[in-house]
């Protein structure tokens, strides 16, 4: 298979309305800062970005890997809150870890298990599967 050319987004010609488009036709999700500070840079750059550097900026840069929703400082009645909302998560955690072996490393969590019974192909020839206890 031939991999398919990348296109360019005509930030030069078009300047922001080209990255709306962009945005809604490649489902970046980029916010309205977001596509101010790609604009202003490519004109800086004085070249049009690709397909593949706007997926990559928008992957880089999403909540999912940046959290920037929930490490943002809150404001509730006018009062500002000590914690972020990742910050209230963590120490409800950190109260009551219910048992946790770790959380929030690397986006993940690892919970303590029970003992269980596991099934898988058997060693021996003439058994299809053994089962074994596992912790």
């Amino acid at each position: 298979r031939t991999a398919e050319p990348l296109a360019h987004v005509d930030v030069l010609g078009q300047g922001r309305a080209a990255l709306e488009k962009a945005n809604v036709e490649f489902g970046l999700a980029l916010s309205g800062d977001e596509i101010d500070y790609l604009e202003t840079n490519f004109k800086k750059l004085g070249r049009n970005p690709s397909d593949v550097e706007l997926m990559m900026f928008a992957q880089a840069n999403s909540e999912h890997c940046r959290h920037k929703i929930f490490n943002a400082s809150f404001t509730v009645d006018g009062e500002a809150q000590p914690l972020s909302l990742f910050g209230m998560i963590r120490n409800t955690e950190k109260l009551n870890p219910q048992h946790t072996v770790i959380a929030y490393s690397d986006n993940a969590a690892v919970m303590e298990g029970h003992a269980i019974e596991r099934w898988m192909p058997a060693p021996q020839p003439g058994a299809a599967y053994v089962a074994r206890p596992e912790q």
